[in-house]
This record gives structure tokens, C-alpha cells and sequence, in this order.
């Protein structure tokens, strides 16, 4: 093992004395998210009419995981869509608009004709080829990590790191605190590095089998969570925003909103005020989805702190290293 940096704290340095290494458990080595194209990027509408006119181009217009979208245990359904042309798809442009001539009129609209332009790099290849693992961001000193498992046909942008493997034991190590601890101070060379040196204690089976349920809990709670969030940004679009408005950022986190700002908020975003008559429905309407938000959050927050306590529990640390570890990562409480 290199020998540590003096200045790691105490308890990191400790924990890096388990002899086991996440990069002995893994049967492929992380990887870099690719590097989107902006000019191959699409929105919804956008895709949907490509689709109307091809729907031979669905395996091509994939779904893109952005960093900005990223969350701990589940990642919402990305809102921006790759057109994922391999390279040497196609040796021409007049081989891709007699195979695809609705992507070819919207490339030629975006001044694309170029082969080298409109496919991805042959370093995309590996991200392209996974079917199913665990994409994220490893922790920081001030931001929690940020893992949840991601399938095909899903890609990953950088400089999120995509691990080929979406066994929820890896999960739950990756998202627990102790190991949030360890990635906001291990120094790497690179995430990928970082995540092949986190260390990993010999366990029981009952053990992995526990931190698996936990982190099967977790996801799925999660995922209700994200689509009551999704499912009231739609019944807010179609009810009070004219056709195609999207929402502003503080309606966006309709949760965080008590309702006089709510309806503040409605003014702002869709120039138009929510009509007094109304407002008892969408008043009820938002304290039930609050409600019901905040349930979700409660039981994550449980479920999380029962992960964090069987990890602790497998690495073995004492009391004062718990409390070390929990100073050393402040954002650990609240981030579900």
C-alpha cells in the first residue's frame, strides 16, 4: 500500500488499514462519463419530433446523465438526450441521411456534416458498452457523494464516474457516511483512483446482506420520492403555466415553497397570478404533497442513519471515530 499523506485525519488514516481494497471487488475498473457533444444534445420536444418523423432513431438519442441531475440512491430521469451515432456508424453523410434523413436535416440545421462531428469519440466506447452500474461523484470536504445505480439505455456525462457494477452492497459502502469521510479526504490521482482505494473490512454474509436490503430501502423510497417531485411539476405546468412554459427554479423545488410563496412564485414564472378563487384547492393541493414529501424524507433520513450505524459497525470504529467521522462530513445529516 503507498504510503499515506501526514496530514490525513486520524480516523482516515486508520480506516485505510484494511487490507481489503474496493478494486479486489470490482470485475471492471470505474471510468470517466463521456464528454458531451453540445451540438448532439436534444431536448424532449426536440426528440419527440425526431421520433415522429424516425422511430428507427430510438436506440440512438439516448437519455444523458448530467452532473447536474445526479442524487444520492436514485437519479431522476434525465431531462437532455444524446444523439449516440458510434464512431464509424456510418462513413458518410449521404450512408446516414438515406438511412436517418430526419437526423440528417437536423444535423445539417445544426451545420453538421463532418463524421468526426457527429458521432462520439471512440473513447465513449466503454460508457456505451455498460448495460447497468452505479454513476456519481465521489465526495468532497463540502459536498456529499452523489451515487445511485444507472442503466442502458441511460448515459453518463462526465465528470460524473460510471462504475460497471450495480450491486446495492457497493452502494451502500459508496453512499454510507464512513465512506463519504473517506473520499472527501483520501487524496487520488483521479475519482477512478479514488474509488479503487476506498477500503473495504472482511464482513459476514448476514452483514452484505443487511447493508443490500438497506440499500434496496433506500433506492426505492427514494425513487417514490423523485416522481411525487416530477408528478407535481407537471400538475403545476398543465394547470398554471400556458402551453410550453417550463418552471423556475423555486417551483422547480416545489417542496421548499410555504403557499404565499408558491403563488409569488407562479406570478414570477408564468406571468400571470394564481385567481384568488383557487386558491383553497391549490392551497390543500400543495400542503398534501408537502406532506407527503416530507414523510418520504423523514423515513430516508432513518434508513439512512440505519445504514450508517451497521457500516460503522462493520468497520469495526469506535465511538470517538464515529464522532470524528461525522464532524468531518457536517452535510451527512440532512443529505438523503
Amino acid at each position: 500500500m503507498p504510503a499515506l499523506p501526514p496530514n490525513l485525519p486520524p480516523v482516515i488514516a486508520s480506516l485505510m488499514q484494511h487490507a481489503g481494497r474496493l478494486a479486489d471487488e470490482l470485475a471492471a475498473a470505474p471510468v470517466l462519463g463521456l464528454v458531451p457533444n453540445p451540438a448532439l444534445l436534444l431536448d424532449e420536444p426536440t426528440r419527440t419530433r425526431l421520433l415522429m418523423h424516425d422511430p428507427s432513431l430510438a436506440p440512438l438519442l439516448r437519455p444523458l446523465l448530467t452532473a447536474e441531475d445526479a442524487r444520492a440512491w436514485h437519479h431522476p430521469a434525465p431531462a437532455q438526450w444524446q444523439i449516440s451515432l458510434a464512431a464509424g456508424q456510418f462513413a458518410s453523410f449521404a450512408e446516414l441521411a438515406q438511412t436517418h434523413p430526419a437526423l440528417a436535416r437536423h444535423l445539417t440545421k445544426q451545420g453538421i456534416h463532418d463524421p468526426a462531428a457527429w458521432s462520439l469519440p471512440t473513447t465513449a466506447a466503454t460508457v456505451l458498452a455498460v448495460t447497468s452500474g452505479i454513476a456519481g461523484s465521489p465526495a468532497t470536504p463540502t459536498a456529499p457523494q452523489r451515487f445511485a445505480p444507472v442503466h442502458a439505455p441511460t448515459l453518463v456525462a462526465a465528470p460524473l464516474l460510471l462504475i460497471p457494477d450495480d450491486n446495492p452492497i457497493l452502494l451502500a459502502l459508496l453512499q454510507s457516511r464512513l465512506l463519504g469521510a473517506v473520499q472527501a479526504y483520501l487524496p487520488a490521482t483521479s475519482p477512478a483512483a479514488l474509488i479503487m482505494q476506498l477500503p473495504i473490512p472482511a464482513a459476514t454474509p448476514a452483514q452484505y446482506l443487511a447493508l443490500s436490503d438497506l440499500a434496496q430501502q433506500l433506492g426505492a423510497l427514494a425513487c417514490t420520492r423523485s416522481d411525487l417531485e416530477q408528478a407535481a411539476r407537471t400538475h403545476i405546468r398543465k394547470n398554471l403555466g400556458p402551453a410550453g412554459a417550463r418552471l423556475n427554479r423555486a417551483l422547480w423545488q416545489w417542496w421548499e415553497l410555504d403557499f404565499e410563496t408558491f403563488v409569488e412564485q407562479v406570478q414570477v414564472a408564468f406571468h400571470g397570478a394564481l385567481p384568488e378563487p383557487f386558491h383553497p384547492e391549490w392551497r390543500a393541493w400543495l400542503a398534501a404533497q408537502r406532506e407527503a414529501h416530507q414523510q418520504h424524507s423523514t423515513r430516508l433520513a432513518i434508513l439512512r442513519r440505519s445504514l450508517d450505524q451497521a457500516v460503522y459497525r462493520l468497520y469495526g470504529v469506535t465511538a470517538a471515530q464515529i464522532t470524528e467521522i461525522e464532524t468531518l462530513t457536517p452535510f451527512g445529516v440532512s443529505v438523503v
